[in-house]
């Protein structure tokens, strides 16, 4: 009586062509002697054998016994063939799955047959520690193998960074350049890098001249090169990314290094390397040592804000630093001098004003016998109308939750709405409609405001009261000049919320 069987094949590599025939021939000859009819095949191609993630082939007849499938054996070659896991009872419990649903798992090359004798047993554990012991011992000597490589001068792991080229060496001295993806022509090769095109090389030496003296963002450095020209070894538009590897990248100093990130392995038994193998001969170093400490430097700082947000104290202290060299310096310009972003600021501080007030920037943001307003950050701006009115002398209160300023025993809603820009530099300003239901409507005091940069305060602007019931929607600053004041001092917001209190 014939018996229907799968099969199972797999190989470890893409350099084993005649692996898969191999088995394949060996189970068809079994299964002829032994009464088996093969009606399914499961597949892995290029697949190591130490995990099950990724055996696309493994996974898809451990869903299938689970099904009733129409064969009761599945024929493997060896039991390395079914895998070298490195925990010798995930192979048992995988076989194990196969048999519960009824279906026993066929080693044909294998002396002990798949009975559950004590013999047996003992054989196929044996056979399964052999196995994951071959990937363990092998691992070893690839890993003693790269680390000598590394040592006498050649490469190996990731492709060459910008400014850097390939070169494929054979065992009697002969060069060749690699294009890339381009594998060596022999297992025999080495490989070494080489420097890259001239063009590159200058190019890797203005970015990291411009992160680390010039506090270029990494988007800003990005940018100016894809403008330039430049491109990836793969031939791809730079990004932000990009530019942060090669910042981190050491070889541009002159010494290849291997092993520093070494992650977890498959195999779980090897250790990581106590030390990275290291070479200062084999590259031509293309950044100075101080230039590229200098922007690792930079790199911890921002890897620091990114992990633990930003500190107030240092954000001020970056601030003065930078202003003390730039004193021009305009919030859109923050980036490009390593600052986080305005926005942050206006976060923690209220507003750019103040925060270069307590950066100790005094003399570029305050100007006119009065000051500034208010900072237009919504959290403070109730607060500073509030101590305003309440310096001049009028009885006030303030309600933060409701927004609601009260002045006496009429209570007044204030707004501010910052100014947005076109990109042909028009101001204007987007009013969402003023809520006026209820009998008793409320007053409103719309403020506009108009920021000018860094060493110009902002400009604000009060409406007039009867004017604020047509405003909604887009209000543009030209057609606006005659609803306009000035720049309005702390007198003039104080007499118009007073005004607004008497028509109410």
């Amino acid at each position: 009586m014939t018996i229907r069987a799968a099969q199972y094949l797999r190989m470890s590599t893409d350099q084993q062509p005649l692996s898969i025939e191999s088995q394949r021939s060996a189970i068809s000859l079994y299964a002829r002697d032994h009464g088996y009819e093969v009606v399914a095949t499961y597949l892995d191609q290029a697949k190591s054998g130490v995990k099950l993630s990724g055996r696309d082939g493994m996974q898809a007849l451990l869903r299938d016994v689970m099904n009733a499938p129409d064969y009761k054996a599945v024929l493997v070659l060896d039991v390395s063939r079914w895998g070298r896991f490195q925990d010798v009872d995930e192979s048992a419990y995988y076989e194990y799955h196969c048999r519960k649903n009824g279906v026993q798992i066929v080693y044909v090359g294998e002396l002990f047959r798949s009975s559950s004798s004590p013999f047996d047993a003992v054989m196929k554990q044996l056979k399964r520690t052999m196995a994951a012991e071959y990937s363990r011992e092998l691992a070893h000597k690839s890993r003693s193998g790269q680390v000598t490589a590394i040592k006498l001068g050649f490469a190996t792991g990731r492709p060459p960074c910008l400014g850097y080229r390939r070169e494929a060496i054979s065992a009697d001295g002969s060069r060749r350049l690699l294009a890339q993806g381009e594998r060596k022509p022999r297992m025999t090769d080495r490989v070494r890098w080489i420097l890259g095109p001239k063009r590159e090389r200058d190019a890797v030496a203005w970015v990291f001249e411009q992160y680390a003296y010039k506090d270029a963002s990494l988007r800003d450095i990005a940018r100016a090169l894809n403008r330039r020209g430049v491109t990836s070894y793969r031939g791809e538009a730079i990004t932000d990314f990009m530019v942060r590897n090669l910042l981190e990248a050491e070889v541009v100093t002159g010494k290849f290094t291997w092993g520093l990130r070494s992650g977890k392995t498959s195999v779980t038994d090897i250790p990581r390397l106590a030390e990275s193998a290291a070479n200062t001969t084999m590259v031509p170093a293309l950044v100075d040592r101080k230039t590229w400490d200098r922007a690792q430097e930079r790199l911890r700082q921002s890897a620091h804000l990114y992990h633990h947000g930003t500190d107030r104290t240092m954000m001020l202290r970056k601030l003065a630093k930078v202003v003390a060299k730039h004193p021009a310096l305009s919030w859109s310009e923050f980036g490009r001098y390593g600052l986080v972003h305005a926005s942050t600021y206006q976060k923690h501080f209220g507003s750019l004003a103040e925060a270069y007030r307590q950066a100790g920037a005094r003399a570029a943001v305050e100007h006119g016998d009065e000051g500034t307003l208010v900072r237009t950050n919504k959290r403070f701006f109730l607060r500073d109308l509030y101590n305003l009115v309440s310096d001049a002398g009028a009885q006030a209160r303030a309600q933060p939750h409701e927004n609601l300023l009260w002045i006496g025993d009429v209570a007044i809603k204030p707004r501010v709405a910052k100014a947005k820009q076109l990109r042909s530099g028009a101001r204007y300003w987007l009013i969402k409609e003023l809520f006026r239901g209820g009998p008793n409507p409320l007053p409103w005091l719309l403020v506009l405001c108009e920021e000018r940069g860094a060493t110009t305060p902002a400009c604000y602007y009060l409406l007039n009261p009867e004017q604020h019931a047509q405003f909604r929607g887009r209000i543009e600053r030209g057609p606006m000049e005659s609803g306009l004041y000035d720049e309005i001092r702390p007198s003039c917001v104080i007499s118009r919320l007073c005004e607004l209190a008497t028509c109410s």
